[in-house]
């Protein structure tokens, strides 16, 4: 059910992607975007679900609740929308984030980056 309703709301996002961006109210953060896959060994004690018990999919992030609970919204540089469904223990503070990809060479390639995110909607 929760992943039904996870899918919804960034369907609907998606659909006023150009709008949403323009009326953002804060201005574009930087941060430290990581990359994450359920495929990758070291996450395969926690199988394919994510801290909310949802499968993990490529529109996913983790992040850290205490500012980005779950269900935020989030524009990324170079991806798109996101939303966040997942934490980590290594993902800490305002300007980091782990992002998930289902592939591993997805996962790779992205690695490390900074870059430019806007919080488009927080529960």
């Amino acid at each position: 059910m929760r992943l039904h309703l996870i899918r919804f709301l960034l369907a609907l996002t998606l659909a006023f992607q150009p709008f949403a961006v323009l009326r953002a109210k804060q201005p574009p953060l930087i941060v430290t975007a990581t990359s994450y896959s359920w495929r990758e060994p070291s996450h395969h004690r926690y199988g394919r679900l994510n801290a909310l018990g949802t499968r993990l999919d490529d529109s996913q992030i983790a992040a850290d609740w205490r500012f980005y609970p779950p269900g935020t919204v989030m524009w990324i540089q170079g991806l798109g929308f996101r939303i966040v469904t997942d934490r980590g223990r290594a993902v800490t503070g305002p300007r980091h984030i782990d992002i998930h990809f289902s592939s591993l060479a997805a996962m790779r390639s992205w690695d490390t980056r900074r870059v430019h995110i806007r919080i488009l909607r927080k529960p």
